[in-house]
């Protein structure tokens, strides 16, 4: 990313992998970050994508995150299951799904995650999306109210 793609409110950039143009709004949080670089030629310091993760890994680690987690693959018929520390299975990449995941929880719509996470189509991007127990309470409230509500309407 360069400082031309940086605009008022937003980054404009075009993406590798497909040639599209990716325009992605900047929250209060975003301009914050980039803010703490203005004085730099880039808008952001660059490292390699493994030097990132490997950072990433240990932030996590000093934050306990560690909590034990299984991961499970199959060679054929044969199962195989091994758990790590979760810290050891963050990376740069997680950072998008959890982006997906939040912007969901916190109201947006599929399309527009989508629109800003630069995925073209809906199969791709349900990969990245984890609905989580409380994502399915709060829509269900949502649509159908609460608890208290439908005890009153029973009546």
């Amino acid at each position: 990313m360069k400082r031309e793609h940086i605009k008022k409110d937003e980054i404009k950039i075009t993406v590798k992998k497909t040639k599209d143009l990716l325009t992605i709004p900047l929250n209060h949080y975003s301009k914050a970050i980039l803010s703490r670089y203005a004085g730099m030629l880039r808008p952001l310091p660059v490292i390699s994508n493994q030097n990132m993760n490997y950072a990433v890994k240990d932030v996590c680690k000093l934050a306990g995150i560690g909590e034990p987690t299984e991961i499970v693959r199959f060679r054929g018929t044969k199962r195989e299951a091994i758990t790590y520390p979760k810290y050891q299975l963050i990376g740069v990449h997680t950072a998008r799904k959890t982006f997906c995941t939040l912007s969901l929880e916190k109201g947006m719509s599929a399309e527009e995650v989508m629109s800003i996470s630069g995925h073209s189509d809906y199969k791709s991007f349900k990969r990245y999306v984890k609905i989580t127990e409380q994502r399915k309470k709060v829509v269900m409230v949502k649509a159908w109210g609460g608890l208290n509500e439908e005890h009153r309407l029973c009546r």
